[in-house]
């Protein structure tokens, strides 16, 4: 039975607790023919798959389709995710440095305690997200759908929401400082937020 978001599958390895990824037997760190598991990858169906902790940094997974998908902890650093379907996929602690989200559908997507400093999310999909603790330095968020999405306590220093809807948007404590919300439209909750230098 291969391991899935619903139906995790213990990595065979000898006193490792982690989940086998879906198609193998191995957890990420067990797998050892990383390079021929990724590319036995059908990006068509990755739906409900278990892919915790893989490396994709670099990759071309555009169009992708990760509905559902743990992704916990995966490194796409300088991926190109645009277009890719994210829906209610769980990227809380991935490296999303650098990575291209354009397009990208997230809603309700777990982004908490990812790092996606420098990532581009122009016109990306993220309502009902949780970007709670989120790290996003200067991460373009221009003409993205943010309503309702979580960012509280995240830290989005100097990125960009130009043309943004963030209409119930929670920025509950958030770091917003230099940010540029010029354009943006829908009434959001800043409480406790940091403004300092905010553009809007």
């Amino acid at each position: 039975m291969s391991s899935s978001h619903y139906a995790p599958v213990p990595c065979s390895a000898s006193r490792c607790e982690k989940h086998a990824l879906s198609g193998a037997a191995y957890c990420w760190t067990h797998l050892e023919n990383k390079g021929e598991f990724i590319q036995s990858l059908n990006l068509s169906a990755m739906v409900d798959a278990w892919l915790a902790e893989i490396d994709l940094a670099g990759r071309d997974l555009s169009n992708a389709n990760f509905v559902r998908a743990r992704l916990s902890g995966a490194n796409f650093a300088g991926a190109n995710l645009s277009g890719a379907d994210l829906r209610r996929a769980f990227l809380d602690g991935a490296n999303l440095r650098d990575t291209n989200l354009r397009g990208a559908n997230l809603e309700l997507a777990v982004l908490g305690g990812a790092d996606a400093s420098g990532a581009d999310f122009t016109g990306a999909d993220l309502r009902r997200s949780n970007l709670v603790g989120t790290k996003a330095h200067g991460a373009d968020f221009s003409q993205a759908d943010l309503y309702y999405a979580r960012p509280g306590n995240a830290d989005l220093r100097a990125s960009s929401f130009r043309g943004s809807t963030i209409e119930r948007t929670i920025f509950r404590r958030a770091n917003l400082s230099d940010t540029d919300f010029t354009a943006a439209h829908g009434t959001a909750n800043f409480e406790s937020a940091n403004m300092q230098g905010m553009k809007r």
